[in-house]
């Protein structure tokens, strides 16, 4: 099993059997590129079960990243190859890039709430890409047979439901 996909599985499934925690001289940035890479795999098990989880633990429960590291992850979640991947299009696999990008959006957006670092700048520019994934996104599809779970519109709302639970004025 040499090719990246298949390492990055393995690597995951050790990575939540261990808690979530790296081994020595493993680091973070080294999966999340590779997360980002493969968050949009036509196949439930990798995105699903495992990228997706995986971030939720590092992001919101364990708060491994700092402000900076965030925005970064945030500016390329945002991007064309991400969020945007293929948008207007509909009945092919680019739906689960997209639907799957926007979910670590909105936690990046709940661990803003908790310990805030955007500027009203970068919140702006997060609601007006948000507002046109939703506007954008044709691919209405739940549950698609070889896939799985698409759920654009849900994934969509979420995002947006954390953007208005921000408080004061962005």
């Amino acid at each position: 099993m040499s090719d990246p996909r298949s390492r990055l599985m393995m690597d995951l499934q050790r990575i939540e059997a261990d808690e979530y925690r790296l081994r020595e001289g493993e680091a973070h940035a080294d999966f999340i590129r590779l997360m980002l890479e493969y968050i949009g795999d036509p196949q439930p098990e990798l995105r699903d079960d495992l990228i997706y989880p995986t971030f939720y633990k590092w992001i919101l429960e364990q708060q491994l990243f700092t402000a900076d590291e965030l925005r970064s992850f945030l500016k390329v979640l945002l991007d064309e190859q991400h969020l945007f991947y293929g948008i207007g299009r509909t009945e092919d696999n680019s739906v689960f890039t997209r639907t799957f990008s926007v979910l670590p959006v909105a936690l990046i957006v709940q661990r803003h709430i908790k310990q805030p670092f955007l500027t009203g700048e970068e919140f702006r520019s997060l609601k007006d890409a948000l507002l046109r994934y939703y506007r954008d996104e044709m691919d209405l599809r739940g549950y698609v047979e070889d896939g799985g779970w698409a759920h654009a519109a849900a994934h969509g709302a979420d995002a947006l439901d954390e953007l208005g639970a921000m408080p004061g004025e962005q």
